[in-house]
């Protein structure tokens, strides 16, 4: 109809800033899982157009120079659950609440809630 407009809702910039950081471990784990993390050998595979692009071969070999392999893998580890809270809108404190009542439950013999048992 002329004259009304539709409201097109905003996402939050958390979400957009969780987003952005998943595309990101997409490339940098695109390039680590396609081969050598050698410059070199990453910007070749990126010219062929596979691995994580210029973008995951620069981040993952900077990030392997300053941290080394240990570093860089915990490091990805904790980038990956930051990128999944802020998508999702998930605090830290709510999810280990929650985890630590489903052990305590587990532990305890009763099912999770929201299950039941069927016979």
């Amino acid at each position: 109809m002329p004259g009304t407009r539709q409201h097109i809702p905003s996402l939050p910039w958390d979400q957009v800033f969780g987003i952005v950081l998943f595309v990101f471990l997409v490339f940098i784990l695109a390039d680590l899982l396609a081969g050598p993390n050698e410059l070199e050998s990453g910007l070749e595979r990126a010219r062929q157009g596979s691995g994580g692009g210029v973008i995951g071969t620069y981040l993952l070999v900077g990030m392997i120079l300053l941290l080394g392999k240990a570093g860089t893998t915990v490091t990805l580890i904790g980038w990956a659950l930051a990128a999944g809270m802020l998508t999702f809108r998930i605090s830290l404190l709510s999810w280990l609440a929650g985890h630590s009542r489903y052990q305590s439950d587990m532990a305890a013999g009763s099912p999770p809630e929201n299950q039941s048992i069927s016979s």
